[in-house]
Parts: structure tokens; sequence; C-alpha cells
């Protein structure tokens, strides 16, 4: 047996090739992939109904409650897309 023999690849085998362990954290990822596009379009469908209710309601305690939903999805699409700074920012304010 040659030394490194066991670690080499055979000539029509790559070391990406599938296994189980490779479907399924590229399962895994695509899931995550998936779900965060569906929480960025959740959010920005729910952040423009909410802003158009503040303006549209006439009364403004609904207004008001409108849009502390409108800051609350608002914040979750900056804190989806990595601002975690401005999310937090908006919430607290």
């Amino acid at each position: 047996m040659q030394f490194g023999s066991m670690f080499a690849l055979g000539a029509n085998s790559c070391w990406f090739e599938s296994s189980r362990f490779d479907n399924a954290l590229l399962n895994y990822f695509l899931f995550i992939f998936i779900m965060a596009g569906s929480l960025i379009s959740i959010s920005a469908f729910v952040c423009v109904a909410s802003s158009f209710a503040v303006i549209l309601l006439r009364n403004p305690v609904h207004s008001v409650l409108w849009l502390v939903l409108s800051f609350c999805s608002g914040a979750v699409l900056l804190l989806a897309i990595g601002a975690e700074f401005l999310g937090l920012m908006v919430l607290i304010v």
C-alpha cells in the first residue's frame, strides 16, 4: 500500500460527489434560503399593507396600532438583510 493512497480519489469520483451528508446539507441550505426569501416577502407585504392602513383609517388609535405593525415589519426587513443595528433602532424608537 502506497503512502497517501487511502486519501486518493478515483478517476471518476470527486470530493463533492453525492453522499447522504452532502445531500442533507444542501437540503438544509436550500430550506434556509427559501424560508429567508419567504420571510422577506411576507414582511414586505405586511409593511406595505399596514402603511396603507395607517393612511386610510380614520380612527387614530387604529392608525397607531397599524403604524406599530409597520415599524415591526420594517425592523424584520432590516434584520433579514443584515442591518441589525438599524433594525433594533427602529424597534427601540
